[in-house]
C-alpha cells in the first residue's frame, strides 16, 4: 500500500510535467509562429537595397506644322464642279436663258433694283474663258435687272440669294450683239455667241448685315 500511494505522486507529477510541456511547447510554437513574419522582415532588410527604376526622358513632340493658307479661288466652278452638274436639272428663266445651280444661297433673293456685289466667270460655248472677275478684276457692283449686264445675265440674276451660284446658259442674242474683240489674255467673242457663264451673288449691302 506504502508503494502504491509513493508512486501515485510520481505519477501525478510526470502527468502535471507532461501537461505542463505540452503547454510549454504549443507556447513555444506559437511565439515561434507569430515570430516569424520579424524573422522574415529581418532577413528582407538584410538584403541589397532595391535601385529606383531609372525616369528616361520622353522624346520631344515634333513641332506642329502651321496649316498653310487655302489657295485663293481662280474660277467658281473647276472641272470637278462641272462634272457634278451632268446631268443636274435645268431651270429655266425665260427668253431661252437656263441655269443650273451650283450653290444654293442664304437669305432672301435680291429685290430688282437693289445694288449687290458679284463675280462671273465668261465662257463660249467650247469652254474658252473671256472674262474673270474671280482671277481679274475683282468683284463688281451692280443694281438688279435695271440693264447693268448683258440681258441674258440681268435675267439670271433676278431671283438670287447671298451666297448662290449659278451656271447660266444665254442664247447669242441676249448676250454681245456685237461680239468683243480680241485683246491680252482674251480670246475673241463673236457676235451673238452663245454664252455659258458662272455667276455668283457675294452679298447683298442693303439686306445683309
Amino acid at each position: 500500500g506504502a508503494r502504491t500511494r509513493a508512486r501515485a505522486p510520481a505519477a501525478a507529477s510526470r502527468r502535471e510535467a507532461g501537461l505542463l510541456g505540452l503547454l510549454l511547447g504549443g507556447g513555444g510554437a506559437l511565439a515561434l509562429a507569430v515570430g516569424a513574419p520579424a524573422a522574415q522582415a529581418d532577413e528582407v532588410s538584410d538584403g541589397a537595397p532595391v535601385e529606383p527604376a531609372a525616369v528616361t526622358d520622353a522624346p520631344p513632340a515634333p513641332p506642329i506644322e502651321p496649316e498653310a493658307p487655302p489657295a485663293p479661288r481662280t474660277t467658281l466652278c473647276d472641272a470637278g464642279c462641272a462634272g457634278k452638274l451632268e446631268g443636274k436639272e435645268m431651270v429655266e428663266i425665260g427668253k431661252g436663258v437656263k441655269y443650273q445651280e451650283v450653290r444654293a444661297g442664304e437669305g432672301e433673293p435680291a429685290p430688282v433694283g437693289y445694288q449687290v456685289v458679284i463675280n462671273y466667270v465668261m465662257r463660249v460655248p467650247g469652254g474658252q474663258e473671256f472674262a474673270n472677275t474671280v482671277s481679274g478684276e475683282g468683284p463688281q457692283d451692280v443694281r438688279v435687272g435695271t440693264g447693268n449686264l448683258i440681258e441674258g445675265m440681268d435675267l439670271g440674276l433676278v431671283g438670287m440669294k447671298s451666297g448662290e451660284i449659278r451656271r447660266l446658259f444665254v442664247p447669242g442674242e441676249l448676250g454681245f450683239e456685237k461680239g468683243l474683240p480680241a485683246a491680252p489674255g482674251r480670246a475673241r467673242v463673236l457676235p451673238k455667241s452663245d454664252l455659258v457663264i458662272d455667276l455668283e451673288l457675294l452679298y447683298i449691302p442693303g439686306l445683309d448685315y
